[in-house]
């Protein structure tokens, strides 16, 4: 629309920039709700002059309080005044002082009647604090404790959102103060100084490393005006006094003065008004998207109390989730025992699907029912752990979330229970549609009419029926199958309960602060908006170019002059909004081609290997956390992309699209996965010729006894196979499940111990093993733990195999006796029989109704002969048997990948050295490791020379530093408190007690295995390697396997 008025619109743009240096407040915080993106906006601000350095003051104060006033007196300003609200969202003005230009924002009251018990005044402080130089905080009387809770809470959003490397000052304005002796306010500031450390104290911060609060930043004004009853004309006179303008130059020069101050000090001068509007629409972009999860808390102290409600809630929700899944289980287990005893009738297979739904709402129902149960008790527990005092509020707050979290594992029982019942439908419809290809046989099976008939009269019969069918099968199919869109609402669903139930922590680097909720819309919108950048991601997968001499798709996009070529690239950048400075269009392309060539790689490569065996658990809150999991690994090891140029990133926004593109993954594989089901159902309509075949070959050999006889017995035989295998399947799968969650062998810490001996600690070195422990350590840990358990696996498909072959021969013996005893005058009445006796031989045993069609045995003694040829195919049949051993061990394997999964734990890798998190808990808020590595495996390299680091993570962790992209953080434990606080207190412990805490190179087994695989590290990292080793710490004798070397995973 303006691209075709884009005159007018320039030229209006040009007038309203004129306008700002007259005094013309511009309003870029607007409307209700808030926003702040415009083209018309972004237009005007990119016409206003800089002259020198940018700097930026914002006012926050009550509603009402005379900060417009204050800011026109101060700055010769035209900010609206009027009495009650007259400031909307955020204004902005301009002022010249020297070499600087002021950016001044007026921002709306605070504590104001319309926006009371909203997050409104927790936004507008946050926003003041990302965005300035100076916060000046407009106050009349002395320093309140809402002041205090507010400013305490901005400081937490602050460290979440990571967007800004101001260090503000905070300048106390309090207004109307008649005794101005500043004694009072010094003891009032320091007081309220400490308490905001104390509240602070459990986010492990120093409030002086946030915010700059000192005695000299107290201003205290006069009253503007003076007033006073005139004796003569006993009035009420008021009259502009000289002691306020005194008061407001001093002022004037204050901020000066402390704005040139910290643009020198910090060195953080914002570049130009374009950068600075794009930088203050993201910091509203993410207080905005993120405010109801990290500024809910009106307090410091209520955020401390809500995370240890949240812990009370997190230990019952464990225990009622367990209860649940486990006996949900056995309930709806029990209705599926008994939905395979259902027979279908004859009629139309519709009222089939009908049942079908009854059914599956009916074992909803009766979960729903015992869910409920388990949230009244998780609810009663909790109220009776909370009785101390807490907010009514916050405790109903964190009470609300016990539910949906519980709920998360009833979704996955009815998806599971809607699979298996999906699969019993796929039965009885095969049951359903063999009845009806039978009955449209019936009679030329009769035997007064089959010498009357042929068998192209029978084929003509069974054609018809058999077209009608496929018809009528395909219709009723699309009543079993899920929707698109009922599959992505229910990731969604599990996916935002999580994060409503994990968001909120102390942890300034915990990605659940980051991660936005999505609403079904809101995910579409975001998948849409990354559209161009998933076209440029699947492109490069699909043909990562391996020399890299050769130009790729990437190079094409950045090298081009072409203006189609500079256009898809504003619009991929606008569309990501991943930069802090959007107009370095260099630096921006090469961090985007590293993301692209480097993490989504590596993401995508780790989140398809766990999708890889997920079987029907998309719907797994575990799944989530996994995949959140794989997202905050890419992005938080010290040598990935986002860590080097991390004050060019918007974390918040990179963030928010990597959880989007791994849940796009997600969602993708889980709709394959009901295709596949789906498909799976469709089988019946293929198998339907092979039962039209199998209905004129048993008519063929009615004629013949000893034919009849023989075609009985290979089909019984095959279904004694066929349902002998599927049942002791599922028996194998039960016991290696039930065997493995027991199992000692598999603990988290043991295989961590078993992790590191076999790879780092291996002697001789074992270079496969190390590269894997190194490039890919939960896959690693996984394939351990499967080798741990290969024994006891085998030893149970042996076990199994073996009382199957003993049950296969006993339901042989127990067939021949059958027929033996039986009069053997009509097939299908000998097979009924059969069918009972196998039954109470093998539980479970379904019969077929392709098996023994009604016809008539002529000569039963043939009969009899014919099929007691059985007794010989015994051992052909338990060959067959051995040769299904696979499908036998791709089941246990699979069971065995399922259950472990729920057992290895935390896998969250630390930053420096990616040694993984012992802790078996999935959720809590320091990580651990027995054995963290040297930093080197991991390519942590020195800065300039790139030699790699061969230290310890928490070697020199008060005393050297790290260089990372193009910050240092002196001492290295510095990297850690911005970057991974998870991890401090472990290195913290290691530090103090640490083996080697006071050398400066790894264990003995780590010197090892360095030398045997630094070829392929150095390559791989594109480190420089050392030119010499010392021989008694870094045996030469160790050869290194060569450059380019890839590890083969089992």
């Amino acid at each position: 629309m303006l691209d075709k008025y884009q005159n007018m619109f320039e030229r209006l743009a040009d007038r309203i920039s004129q306008l700002v240096y007259k005094g013309f407040a511009i309003h870029i915080l607007r409307s209700r709700p808030l926003y702040s993106q415009s083209r018309l906006m972004e237009n005007i601000i990119k016409r206003l002059r800089v002259s020198g350095r940018l700097a930026v003051l914002t006012v926050i104060g009550e509603q009402s309080s005379a900060k417009s006033s204050l800011l026109n007196s101060t700055f010769g300003c035209n900010f609206r005044v009027s009495s009650g609200r007259c400031t909307i969202g955020v204004y902005l003005g301009i002022a010249y002082y020297k070499d600087m230009t002021i950016v001044i924002l007026d921002t709306e009251g605070l504590l104001s009647l319309e926006e009371s018990g909203s997050i409104f005044d927790n936004q507008m402080i946050t926003m003041a604090i990302l965005s300035s130089h100076i916060v000046l905080i407009n106050h009349k009387g002395e320093l309140s404790s809402s002041l205090e809770g507010l400013i305490g809470m901005s400081i937490y959003a602050k460290l979440q959102l990571q967007s800004s490397p101001l260090k503000p000052k905070l300048l106390f304005v309090l207004r109307d103060q008649m005794d101005r002796n500043k004694k009072i306010f010094c003891e009032q500031l320091t007081q309220f100084k400490d308490n905001l450390q104390t509240s602070s104290r459990f986010l492990k911060v120093s409030i002086d490393d946030e915010l700059e609060i000192k005695h000299e930043n107290i201003v205290l004004l006069p009253s503007a005006f003076s007033e006073d009853i005139n004796s003569d004309l006993n009035i009420e006179q008021r009259w502009r006094n000289q002691t306020f303008p005194i008061k407001i130059n001093e002022l004037r020069l204050n901020i000066f003065h402390s704005l040139n101050e910290q643009i020198i000090k910090q060195s953080h001068g914002h570049k130009d008004f374009d950068y600075l509007y794009n930088k203050l629409t993201n910091n509203w972009k993410s207080i905005d998207e993120l405010g109801q999860g990290l500024l809910m808390c009106k307090t410091l102290y209520e955020l401390s109390t809500s995370n240890e409600l949240k812990d009370i809630a997190k230990k019952i929700i464990i225990m009622k989730s367990t209860s649940l899944l486990n006996e949900g289980k056995l309930l709806l287990d029990s209705e599926l025992e008994k939905q395979k005893q259902l027979i279908i009738s004859n009629e139309n297979i519709n009222n089939a699907d009908i049942y079908l739904k009854q059914f599956i709402q009916q074992g909803k129902s009766k979960l729903e029912n015992l869910t409920t149960r388990l949230v009244h008790e998780a609810n009663d527990e909790y109220d009776y752990n909370t009785q101390k005092s807490y907010f009514i509020d916050l405790k109903e707050r964190i009470n609300k979330n016990i539910e949906p979290s519980i709920r998360c594992n009833q979704q996955l029982l009815v998806q599971r229970f809607e699979e298996d019942s999906y699969t019993i439908a796929q039965t009885n419809a095969t049951t359903h549609v063999q009845k009806q290809l039978l009955d449209s046989a019936k009679q030329y099976f009769d035997k007064e009419t089959r010498t009357k008939t042929n068998i192209n009269e029978l084929e003509n019969a069974l054609n018809k029926r058999h077209d009608e069918l496929v018809k009528e099968f395909r219709q009723s199919l699309n009543s079993f199958k899920k929707s698109q869109n009922d599959v992505t609402q229910t990731i969604l669903n599990n996916y935002n309960r999580l994060v409503e139930g994990r968001r909120g922590t102390a942890l300034k680097t915990d990605i659940y602060n980051r991660c936005p909720t999505l609403d079904i819309d809101k995910y579409h919108t975001y998948c849409h908006g990354l559209n161009i950048l998933f076209d440029y991601i699947r492109t490069y997968l699909s043909n990562p170019e391996k020399d890299e001499k050769k130009p790729s798709c990437l190079d094409f996009l950045f090298n081009s002059s072409n203006s189609n070529t500079k256009c898809l690239w504003e619009d991929l950048r606008i569309n990501m909004d991943w930069f802090v400075d959007h107009r370095d269009d260099d630096k921006n392309k090469s961090i985007f081609k590293t993301v692209v060539k480097n993490l989504i790689p590596q993401l995508n490569q780790n989140i398809l290997g766990m999708l890889s065996t997920l079987k029907l658990s998309y719907s797994d809150p575990q799944t989530i956390m996994s995949l959140i999991s794989h997202v905050d690994n890419a992005m938080n090891g010290q040598t990935s992309c986002i860590q080097q140029n991390f004050k060019d990133l918007s974390i918040v926004r990179i963030t928010w699209d990597l959880i989007v593109i791994a849940l796009r993954l997600l969602i993708d594989e889980a709709i394959k996965i009901v295709d596949l089901k789906h498909k799976e159902l469709r089988k019946a309509i293929s198998n339907l010729d092979k039962w039209k075949q199998d209905i004129k070959d048993q008519f063929i050999v009615m004629e013949n006894s000893s034919e009849q006889g023989r075609k009985f017995k290979q089909d019984l035989e095959n279904q004694i196979i066929s349902e002998i295998v599927r049942i002791y399947k599922q028996k194998t799968s039960d016991a290696i499940g039930l065997n493995i969650s027991t199992s000692t062998h598999i603990e988290t810490e043991k295989i961590a111990r078993s992790a590191y001996d076999e790879s780092i600690g291996s002697q001789p070195p074992n270079g496969d093993n190390i590269l894997k422990y190194v490039y890919d350590i939960n896959r690693y840990y996984l394939e351990i733990a499967l080798e741990k358990v290969q024994l006891s696996k085998d030893n149970i498909v042996n076990d199994q195999i073996s009382k199957l072959k003993i049950i296969m021969n006993d339901c042989i013996k127990q067939a021949i006796n059958v027929v033996k005893e039986n009069q053997c005058r009509n097939v299908k009445e000998v097979y009924i029989e059969v069918a009972k006796q196998l039954d109470v031989v093998l539980p479970g045993f379904t019969a077929s109704e392709m098996i023994g069609i009604a016809a008539e045995i002529g000569n039963p003694d043939r009969f009899i002969q014919a099929f007691r040829q059985t007794e010989s195919s015994q051992d052909e049949m338990e060959k067959q048997i051995d040769r299904l051993r696979p499908e036998f061990d791709a089941v246990a394997t699979e069971s065995c990948e399922t259950t472990i999964r729920t057992r290895l734990g935390c896998q969250t890798c630390c930053p420096n050295c990616g040694a993984k998190c012992d802790n078996p808990e999935l959720i809590h808020e320091n990580h651990r490791s027995t054995e963290h590595i040297a930093m080197a495996f991991k390519g942590v390299k020195h800065h300039n020379i790139h030699t790699p680091t061969l230290e310890l993570c928490y070697q020199q962790l008060q005393t050297g530093a790290f260089i990372v992209g193009n910050e240092k953080f002196t001492p290295r434990r510095k990297y850690y408190e911005d970057r991974a606080s998870g991890w401090l207190a472990d290195l913290d412990l290691k530090f103090q007690n640490g083996a080697l805490r006071s050398e400066s190179y790894p264990p003995p087994e780590q010197r090892r295995a360095w030398m045997a695989v630094r070829n392929v590290l150095v390559a791989h990292y594109k480190m420089t390697d050392h030119t010499s080793y010392d021989n008694d710490m870094y045996p030469s004798s160790i050869l290194s396997l060569p450059s380019g070397y890839t590890p083969k995973w089992k």
